[in-house]
């Protein structure tokens, strides 16, 4: 059977292809320094990475139901007052911005980057663009909800996207306070003068010292 795609359709596949590419790579940089690019999930508790998981595969689930069937947006409730090709596009640009964020993030920390906590000590990245945010990788995937919603906008991607960003916030505190306990002061300094997830209004005033 033949499939007429719109580029919607087709942009969401490309994403969801290229998402999938990075996340190999981002796997591959730190295999190949030999170190273990998985990590450990250390304290984080068993129902928080259970929660995290069943969340990506509903992200991905509603991109794969929408490419196959762009009717499946009416399936859950679909809000009628966004649910027009002007947010459509709003969310792709969205997603678009997201997937560079993710990639500069990804690049940046190197063999650094774990999926979770890692089992050795790792180097802090304060450069790049972890001199401006301190999570860009966890603000991508916010995003990345945020874009779909726009796209598909229904119940179920609304239940997407409050899943998702409560998991990444939750993840990112979970990760700083691993950092916390390694790095000490050096990370306490760093998290004064650079934002969580957008950057510091008063970052260059407030900072005293190079």
């Amino acid at each position: 059977m033949k499939m007429n795609l719109s580029y919607i359709q087709i942009f969401l596949l490309g994403y969801l292809v290229l998402y999938l590419v990075l996340f190999l790579i981002s796997l591959i940089i730190p295999k190949r320094a030999g170190k273990d690019s998985k990590g450990v999930a250390g304290g984080y508790p068993s129902g928080k990475r259970i929660f995290a998981s069943l969340s990506s595969l509903l992200f991905i689930g509603i991109i794969i139901l929408y490419v196959i069937n762009e009717d499946s947006a009416n399936w859950f409730l679909k809000i009628p007052l966004i649910f027009n090709e002007f947010f459509q596009i709003m969310g792709m640009a969205i997603i678009g911005f997201g997937f560079v964020l993710e990639t500069v993030g990804i690049l940046t920390l190197g063999v650094n980057f774990r999926m979770m906590l890692p089992k050795e000590r790792t180097n802090l990245v304060t450069h790049g663009i972890y001199a401006h945010i301190r999570h860009p990788i966890g603000l991508s995937v916010i995003l990345f909800v945020i874009g779909l919603f726009f796209i598909v906008p229904n119940l179920l991607s609304l239940v997407n996207l409050v899943c998702n960003v409560l998991v990444y916030n939750s993840k990112a505190n979970f990760e700083e306070h691993y950092l916390l306990k390694v790095h000490k002061e050096k990370y306490e300094n760093y998290k004064q003068r650079v934002g969580k997830f957008f950057p510091k209004l008063t970052r260059q005033t407030s900072t005293t010292s190079p």
